[in-house]
């Protein structure tokens, strides 16, 4: 498994081995066809710098997240009133249920804050279960509510490093109020998210 981690003075990304913490390098920088690419300490130089042809989502943006398989937005219920539920659900104007804003965290994680209730979201008690729920809860910098980019085309997977498994509309239902969990990534679409940017 490998993390995106942006370089502040380019639109360039370094990608980091979890396991190793080793960065993806061109050998000795060369600039020929047919140079060696391995994996070395990282040293944020220029032969560890790479551009992605889709680029992720940047931090600091509101953004409405929405699933492959329903066409439908990552929603919080009533706006988050009264309510920590996450659900999968049509698009509706006027309200801020389906805003979401991106925070990074510097290590190639970031954390998805819900514009209306102020809160993250979150996989509820903490869980590693598969399909475990996910849920909006107060920021408390948590494993729980840090998430990270896999590119899966031009979509993206949402992956919780800490249960190291993906945000996903349970079994694919494309019914207003589905269910939004974790499960190990399985290549199917309900696991697969487009950040539109909003304003």
């Amino acid at each position: 498994k490998w993390k995106l981690i942006p370089d502040p003075a380019s639109d360039g990304w370094f990608i980091q081995n979890v396991g190793s913490g080793k960065a993806l390098d061109v050998c000795d920088a060369g600039t020929a066809d047919g140079t060696t690419i391995h994996s070395w300490a990282r040293n944020d130089s220029r032969a560890q710098l790479w551009r992605l042809a889709e680029p992720p989502p940047l931090a600091g943006f509101n953004y409405r997240v929405v699933n492959e398989a329903t066409d439908k937005g990552l929603d919080v219920d009533n706006d988050g009133r009264g309510s920590n539920k996450v659900q999968s659900y049509q698009r509706h104007g006027g309200g801020t249920d389906q805003h979401w804003h991106l925070e990074t965290k510097g290590d190639g994680t970031f954390r998805l804050k819900h514009v209306g209730s102020g809160r993250y979201l979150d996989v509820k008690g903490s869980a590693r279960d598969e399909d475990s729920e996910v849920q909006i809860y107060d920021g408390n910098d948590s494993g729980a509510q840090r998430w990270s980019f896999v590119q899966d085309g031009q979509w993206w997977l949402l992956s919780n490093p800490d249960s190291r498994k993906v945000l996903e509309v349970a079994g694919g239902d494309t019914s207003d109020g589905a269910r939004i969990q974790i499960r190990s990534t399985d290549d199917t679409p309900k696991q697969r998210w487009r950040f539109d940017r909003l304003g």
